[in-house]
């Protein structure tokens, strides 16, 4: 589903670039469409941040637990 996705996009991003060679196109539709993937790109970048923060807080209770454990004294 992803290499579809991903394809789709491609196949959608060169008909802008060809609509905006034509002048069919404008600069601010385009500006339009960049700052909404910018704001996108920040909040899965938010997101996966805070995911990876929490993975690293459970690694280290984990590895903490583990220390404690009749096995890894």
């Amino acid at each position: 589903m992803h290499e579809f996705m991903k394809s789709a996009l491609e196949w959608v991003l060169d008909k802008e670039e060809k609509a905006a060679r034509n002048c069919a196109v404008s600069d601010a539709d385009i500006d339009k469409q960049i700052k909404m993937l910018e704001a996108k790109k920040a909040k899965y970048e938010r997101e996966c941040n805070d995911m990876l923060h929490e993975f690293e807080h459970l690694i280290t209770r984990l590895n903490a637990i583990k220390g404690k454990s009749c096995a890894g004294g």
